[in-house]
């Protein structure tokens, strides 16, 4: 009769039953044979299995980049489209296409952070919008960067960009 304690799971206990009746010293070597290849056959589907979470946490962290990078972007052409704005009335005709770029920019950024809060269907769709809206803002008003709101808008605009272009390839 085959005793072995030590196996304590469903397949352990199976190989149990299996080895009833039999010599120990000439079954033991290919009980070990058996309980290592069905342990390797698991491991591979907790690889995957972990794999599979980490994944899934790799895209919620993506998503939550995303959505505190368009929340700062929101923040910088709030701040951008006021000074634009003000200095259209004051006259300054240069500013005119910053003003309306960041106005659209901090729209689009608004909504995509939504999106991405809520890791919705159209969120890769929403990111590529709100990616070409940064580059085109952050274009714009890199030109004026000797301005600190405009230089804070385009850093803000390149770096919500970039992280919306990583969402962008999530679909």
């Amino acid at each position: 009769r085959c005793s072995l304690p030590h196996l304590r799971d469903r397949r352990e206990r199976q190989v149990r039953m299996d080895c009833r009746g039999q010599d120990l010293h000439v079954l033991l070597p290919t009980l070990y044979r058996r309980v290592r290849a069905q342990g390797e056959g698991n491991s591979h589907k907790d690889q995957t299995t972990r794999g599979i979470h980490s994944t899934m946490r790799d895209r919620q962290q993506l998503l939550a980049r995303c959505t505190a990078e368009c929340l700062a972007c929101e923040k910088a052409c709030i701040a951008c489209n006021k000074h634009c704005t003000a200095m259209v009335k004051a006259g300054v005709k240069g500013h005119e296409r910053a003003a309306r770029l960041s106005a659209d920019c901090l729209e689009i950024c608004r909504l995509c952070a939504v999106i991405c809060k809520r890791n919705g269907a159209m969120v890769a769709v929403m990111a590529a919008a709100c990616r070409r809206a940064c580059l085109a803002c952050g274009a714009e008003c890199g030109k004026h960067k000797e301005m600190r709101e405009m230089a804070v808008c385009a850093k803000s605009c390149t770096a919500c960009a970039r992280s919306c272009a990583q969402v962008e390839k999530l679909a």
